[in-house]
């Protein structure tokens, strides 16, 4: 399992993260090239005066063009709070939506010289952990949204949305399209596309100890699969989920056209207990 990354930090000396995820990961040959799930918003959350409440689901990568870019993660993000991006509603105490790209792993002080002009479209020049972010949707309590992350070969982009209210809304591009061998300052830096193995559903927690559940459904994943007789039980793992309510319906093969093998999960319950796992970060 790859070092999940934090979608957010707020501006205080130290940050009690928790997080519960559930992750399907796939092999290098077969990248995941979409993921789209509807959200169901639940309550206000109680006594998050101060504290941040997200739930996601998201796309990060595990083989081809992994330098210099490194680990980022692909997310429409679900949030509850003030977080630091940079679109956010003027209260931000209400559920509202962006998509997001996050990438903690990224210094651009230490990548090669062909990547450095570049280096900022990734990770925030001022701060590294904060994610890049489109604009922001305001979210009802008990409504159901969809987000989808898909790659877009023509424009060689990264393309996120929302639909809500039976329209779609915000979307949000990112291109992920530099290749190195390395990261040394020597490296050479071509154009190629990265891509993504590893899917996540997520609720992710800073400074709430209080129990949160949200439900995902109808997730969908198509991942390039040249082979028709792979079915999506062959080119996914699911890595073991917690042992506290949180669950996923078995995976299902719907089709196979074009090199794409279309994967469905019913749905998923991701369940973060009260003073669940937790993680203190210094800032």
């Amino acid at each position: 399992m790859m070092k999940l990354l934090f979608f957010v930090l707020l501006n205080l000396q130290a940050i009690l993260c928790r997080m519960v995820f559930a992750e399907f990961s796939t092999t290098a040959e077969h990248a995941i090239v979409s993921m789209a799930a509807d959200y169901h918003v639940g309550p206000i959350p109680p006594d998050a005066t101060h504290s941040v409440v997200a739930a996601w689901i998201g796309l990060s990568p595990w083989g081809h063009c992994l330098h210099p870019i490194n680990y980022g993660v692909l997310q429409p993000v679900l949030t509850y709070g003030a977080t630091c991006v940079k679109y956010q509603p003027p209260d931000p105490y209400q559920w509202w939506i962006s998509g997001q790209y996050v990438n903690t792993n990224l210094d651009c002080h230490h990548v090669p010289e062909q990547f450095q002009k570049q280096c900022a479209k990734y990770s925030d020049k001022y701060r590294p952990v904060c994610p890049n972010v489109g604009h922001y949707l305001v979210i009802q309590p008990g409504d159901t949204l969809r987000a989808t992350i898909e790659y877009q070969p023509a424009k060689s982009l990264w393309h996120q949305f929302i639909e809500y209210n039976h329209a779609a809304h915000w979307p949000f591009d990112i291109a992920l399209d530099y290749c190195s061998n390395s990261s040394e300052k020597n490296a050479s830096v071509y154009k190629s596309p990265q891509e993504q193995n590893n899917a996540f559903l997520v609720i992710e927690t800073y400074n709430y100890s209080k129990a949160v559940t949200m439900r995902f459904s109808n997730i969908v994943l198509a991942i390039r699969n040249r082979n028709p007789k792979l079915q999506c039980q062959d080119l996914l793992q699911e890595q073991p989920l917690p042992n506290n309510g949180t669950r996923c319906r078995n995976v299902q093969t719907t089709s196979h056209a074009d090199n794409i093998t279309i994967c469905v999960i019913p749905d998923c319950i991701i369940h973060k207990e009260r003073n669940g796992p937790k993680l203190l970060i210094k800032v």
